[in-house]
């Protein structure tokens, strides 16, 4: 639509006037901030600026990788009248796409990372970036080509948000949304100008330069890169500073107007978010000098959540204890059963030996007896014997 579609631009689910818009708008937004306090200075440590819940990030973007089939599949309009085409094609390439960008997001994460670990973000950020750069492409390209259009798109967010814009620049964009949207966009948009492949039916597209059509759809794709960015720059850096001017009511110095100053922030970092920051005594180094820094009040929001802390862990430390006492009485009456069940056995075994040894008595002496009955009868045959013979 507009003069950039009439000179042939295909753009077919908003990666230019959605994403890479939304990219270069985040990038002067962050120029005209600033850094968060001590984001490069040195001052605080980079784990105070880690993500608070990768879980979170993970179930965000699973939830936006299933809608993102309604997002570029419904830029068909419909599905009457062969769009049902376009959208079934459109489908098959997003998820081809996240596909190549969430694996690539791995692989970056094992090479940034020296084979260590994984790194949520870079998952993230991987799977964005191959769903992102779908949303140009998504209808004019081949399946495979889309698995290969993902994987770029991946290594573009990566790579720019933490080698480019985080290390080199100095950009402190704390969702990468630099990366993600613009130079993933970008990608995206600059793609089309390649694999383009004008065979597919329900668009309408020249063939990109890897089929065979030369420069004249490429050159149109970057067009679009161009004049997304300058309508970015003049009409939102206007935006930032008149905002920012009327908060700071300095026509020289914007920034404070937009930044929300927090008291103590930079003597006591650990103020600036009760949430990820302790609330506890701690340690800071302050200019190279080790001194103790104690937070003399609590806002109301960190007093409550202490309190919880402080009845849950009461909680669980009463429960823990009821269960031992438990634990420790079954154990006793168990030993005392057990002592008393041995002394039964002893005993009986006793009283066994006892009545065994009594029976043991009387059976010897009857057969004393016996045996003396029958010496008895056999010497009183032989003096019958003899007095017969006499």
């Amino acid at each position: 639509f507009g003069w950039l579609g009439e000179l042939g631009v295909h753009d077919f689910a908003g990666g230019g006037p959605v994403h890479l818009l939304g990219g270069f708008n985040s990038f002067i937004a962050i120029k005209f901030l600033g850094p968060r306090h001590g984001r490069f200075d040195g001052t605080r440590p980079e784990s105070d600026y880690a993500e608070s819940s990768p879980t979170n990030q993970l179930l965000g973007t699973m939830i936006l990788w299933f809608a993102w089939i309604g997002f570029n599949c419904g830029s068909s309009f419909g599905i009457t009248g062969g769009k049902w085409l376009v959208a079934c094609r459109t489908a098959v390439n997003t998820m081809n796409s996240s596909a190549g960008g969430g694996i690539m997001g791995l692989l970056y994460s094992q090479w940034a990372t020296r084979r260590k670990f994984v790194r949520a973000y870079d998952l993230v950020n991987g799977v964005l970036g191959g769903l992102i750069a779908s949303s140009p492409t998504s209808a004019c390209v081949q399946p495979h080509e889309a698995f290969i259009i993902g994987a770029i798109g991946a290594l573009a967010a990566c790579w720019s948000n933490e080698g480019l814009l985080k290390k080199r620049m100095k950009i402190d964009d704390p969702v990468g949304a630099i990366g993600a949207h613009g130079f993933a966009a970008s990608w995206g948009i600059f793609a089309v100008g390649l694999f383009a492949d004008s065979r597919f039916t329900g668009i309408d597209v020249r063939d990109g330069l890897f089929h065979g059509g030369g420069f004249a759809q490429l050159g149109s794709q970057v067009l679009e890169i161009v004049a997304i960015i300058g309508w970015s720059i003049v009409t939102f850096t206007p935006f930032f500073y008149i905002v920012g001017v009327v908060g700071s009511r300095d026509l020289r110095n914007p920034r404070p107007g937009l930044r929300l100053e927090v008291p103590g922030e930079q003597e006591y970092p650990h103020r600036a978010d009760p949430y990820i920051h302790d609330c506890f005594e701690e340690t800071v180094d302050v200019g190279g000098i080790m001194e103790t820094v104690k937070e003399k009040y609590y806002d109301e929001l960190c007093k409550d959540v202490l309190e919880r802390l402080k009845e849950r862990s009461k909680r669980r430390v009463s429960a823990a204890l009821d269960k031992l006492e438990s634990e420790l009485y079954d154990s006793l009456q168990k030993e005392e059963g057990d002592e008393e069940q041995k002394e039964e056995i002893v005993d009986a075994q006793k009283k066994e030996k006892e009545e065994g040894g009594e029976l043991e008595g009387k059976k010897a002496r009857d057969s004393m007896t016996v045996r003396k009955s029958l010496v008895k009868r056999k010497l009183q045959t032989e003096e019958d014997q003899e007095e017969q013979a006499g």
